[in-house]
């Protein structure tokens, strides 16, 4: 029942980056939310979760938005692994774990798609693409992931409580 609101989630978040996320964008550069999505939720549920949803929200996004398909699917795909094994470490009430964490996915994501997008394509200009490009994304996403880490944080308690009781009904109809 989680990965059903996980995926209405991340869809959602998806037609939100979109659309209105654009209108917060400061020099061309916008907050990756499906990064914080990924990242949190991996923390938080553990690697498989992550990677299901990393794969969700990455399919659709290449479905949607890219000419080539898996690029991004394969990206939060291994971002979501990465996140998740960090879930044995994590504890509910401390968040410099989550956020040195997706600092450091946000810079993998965005140096994998500079060699991806750019490198191979003859763009040599990895200085100015970090600079203009993945540092400012990377402090967006940071900045923009404080407010939206405790909504992740209820929504996974939710989820879990939906989780438990589903499984305990299971358990008293067998």
């Amino acid at each position: 029942m989680s990965m059903l609101i996980m995926g209405i989630i991340g869809f959602l978040n998806l037609l939100g980056e979109a659309t209105w996320i654009r209108q917060l964008a400061i020099a061309h550069v916008t907050p990756n939310l499906s990064l914080i999505l990924i990242v949190f939720w991996g923390i938080l549920q553990g690697s498989q979760r992550g990677r299901r949803l990393g794969i969700w929200i990455g399919l659709l996004q290449d479905f949607l938005f890219c000419k080539v398909i898996g690029v991004y699917g394969l990206l939060y795909y291994m971002i979501g692994h990465i996140s998740g094994y960090f879930n044995k470490d994590f504890h509910q009430g401390h968040f410099i774990l989550p956020l040195a964490i997706l600092a450091g996915a946000d810079f993998l994501y965005g140096m994998l798609q500079y060699f991806i997008y750019c490198f191979f394509a003859g763009d040599l200009q990895l200085g100015f693409y970090l600079l203009h490009k993945i540092l400012p994304e990377l402090c967006y996403t940071l900045l923009i992931s404080v407010p939206i880490y405790p909504l992740i944080q209820l929504l996974n308690r939710s989820t879990r409580k939906i989780d438990h009781w589903i499984q305990n009904g299971k358990d008293r109809k067998a």
